[in-house]
């Protein structure tokens, strides 16, 4: 049925007497997607793939289709964990092959939904609500490749205003997020690199004033000491 229903709406022999129910459609799949299958959610994600590489470029809808993404990546990690405890448990061998392979369908499709969204924002194609869509891929970045990560991390740190008073809280919460949460190195690195460049570009005397959310990052941040005896007419 669901399968159906974006064929009908998006798919190569849509039917144009159902364009005027287009958004309703789409708020279905959010719908299916809280199912807790994962046969349901992997139809839902391949409708939804075919969805955004039809339509992303001008559709509005993208509420939906976020939420579709977030609420998928919470079943993959449901599924995951069940999956881990029927193994320990030695429960259900003759369907872990079977849930296995689900899993990894329904990683891969988020994870070509997750670059085709980036490739539309970055085109500046994208209609929908720019934090929304930040938060989601934030949310999801673990599913994210470290060049897309990186650009959206680049793209958080570029919303921060520099009169905003709150601005080393906002910076604390996006250590946390990306440097404290993620363990693949090239990822930590460059959150160095780019919290590095942020900070002493825009404030420049406020290296000591960091919020401690990582010391590895409070560090590249802070001004250079000058060394004890070091100053004018001296010499180290």
């Amino acid at each position: 049925a669901i399968s159906l229903r974006g064929t009908s709406c998006w798919g190569r022999h849509r039917l144009p007497q159902l364009s005027g129910f287009f958004s309703v459609v789409v708020a279905s799949l959010v719908q299916a997607t809280a199912v807790a299958n994962p046969d349901v959610t992997l139809e839902v994600l391949l409708a939804t793939k075919k969805l955004v590489r039809t339509f992303g470029p001008g559709m509005t809808e993208w509420g939906d289709t976020l939420q579709v993404l977030r609420i998928g990546y919470a079943q993959l990690k449901h599924f995951t964990q069940t999956l881990r405890a029927a193994r320990s448990g030695g429960l259900g061998n003759s369907t872990v092959p079977l849930a296995q392979q689900n899993i990894e369908g329904i990683q891969s499709v988020l994870q070509e939904m997750l670059h085709t969204v980036h490739q539309v924002y970055c085109a500046g194609q994208y209609l929908g609500e720019e934090d929304e869509l930040l938060s989601t891929l934030c949310a999801l970045k673990t599913l994210l490749s470290p060049e897309v990560t990186t650009s959206v991390l680049q793209r958080q740190f570029e919303c921060i205003h520099p009169s905003n008073y709150r601005w080393m809280e906002m910076v604390g919460f996006l250590i946390r997020r990306y440097y404290n949460s993620d363990r693949r190195e090239g990822v930590r690195r460059r959150v160095i690199e780019v919290l590095q460049s942020f900070v002493l570009e825009r404030y420049p005397f406020s290296g000591q004033r960091l919020p401690r959310c990582g010391d590895p990052a409070r560090t590249a941040c802070a001004p250079p000491r000058e060394r004890p005896g070091a100053g004018p007419g001296r010499h180290p």
